[in-house]
């Protein structure tokens, strides 16, 4: 399972990698929408992908945004109670960003920077050290992210407006997508918060702005990769990597603006060195297939890695 603050996505496996069933809910994040609902939707979305279960549970993995402290382990691990049984033993929970670096390493070795609505960086090393960075929330962290780059724009749209800084092309893109006046859209957003979905689904129109030449634009995503390759390096700094090149994960839908992703890999090659950029062709939830199996005991073999790659891509 990845069960993430816009989305849940459910893969039934067979051991050999080969998917049998998938199902995509809606949002499974407690912290968002309350523990009721989230065990709901997980609810759901097992049930519809037990229909084409045969034989026995061997391993299931759920990668849950939301999982970072203790209380919320307490919190999930009560949902997996009630919602496997008996067979509670036979799953594994983790943090969704985990999840995110296993579907671009299959279980290897590296570092994930995870760019979504929110951000942060993950890593797990040869010996199993894990160390994280950020994924800190909207409210106080999550620098670099779509959440970032978006209220960055409405930041420096208001100021270019008030003449309080250089003019952009942002103002106007923003204008065009919300369909009114953008001091009107900041007096709602003040009023009413959006959350963070609504402001980071303006961190496209920065992109398109630099590409069309806005420096005020092309600002926004130097900071942005910074932030990125800073938590990298955080997490590179309280690890040691075994094996060279270290592979690091690029995943979410901040990555798919070619300038953000450009900058990233430019000052991870920079600062760390001797890495390896992935973009995973693989959705977050193989992560989820793969320490499923780790969980059950079974190998991720070669074939395996073809099954799911035949299968989710």
């Amino acid at each position: 399972v990845d069960g993430g603050g816009t989305k849940t996505e459910f893969a039934l496996m067979e051991p050999d990698g080969k998917i049998v069933r998938r199902v995509s809910l809606g949002p499974s994040n407690y912290q968002n929408i309350g523990a009721d609902a989230a065990r709901n939707v997980l609810r759901d979305g097992l049930s519809q992908v037990a229909e084409e279960a045969r034989g026995e549970l061997l391993g299931a993995c759920l990668g849950l945004a939301g999982l970072d402290t203790a209380q919320d382990e307490r919190i999930y691990s009560a949902m997996v109670g009630d919602l496997f049984g008996d067979a509670a033993a036979k799953v594994r929970i983790e943090n969704d960003c985990f999840i995110a670096l296993h579907c671009g390493t299959l279980g290897a070795a590296g570092i994930a920077i995870i760019a979504g609505t929110g951000s942060m960086a993950i890593g797990m090393n040869e010996a199993g050290e894990r160390a994280r960075s950020g994924g800190w929330g909207y409210r106080f962290g999550d620098e670099g992210s779509g959440y970032y780059i978006g209220y960055q724009a409405l930041v420096r749209a208001v100021r270019a407006r008030d003449g309080r800084a250089p003019e952009t092309q942002l103002a106007a893109l923003i204008e065009e997508k919300v369909g009114m006046p953008l001091f009107d859209l900041v007096v709602r957003y003040t009023a009413e918060d959006p959350g963070p979905d609504a402001v980071g689904a303006l961190a496209p129109l920065v992109t398109e702005a630099a590409l069309a030449g806005d420096e005020v634009a092309r600002r926004i995503l130097t900071d942005a990769a910074a932030e990125l390759v800073l938590a990298a390096r955080a997490v590179w700094n309280r690890l040691s990597f075994a094996s060279r090149p270290v592979p690091i994960v690029l995943s979410g839908g901040a990555f798919r603006s070619d300038p953000l992703r450009e900058q990233v890999q430019a000052g991870l090659s920079e600062q760390l060195g001797d890495v390896e950029c992935i973009l995973p062709a693989l959705p977050p939830v193989a992560g989820a297939c793969v320490l499923a199996l780790e969980h059950a005991g079974l190998a991720v073999t070669d074939e395996v890695k073809a099954n799911l790659k035949a299968s989710l891509t």
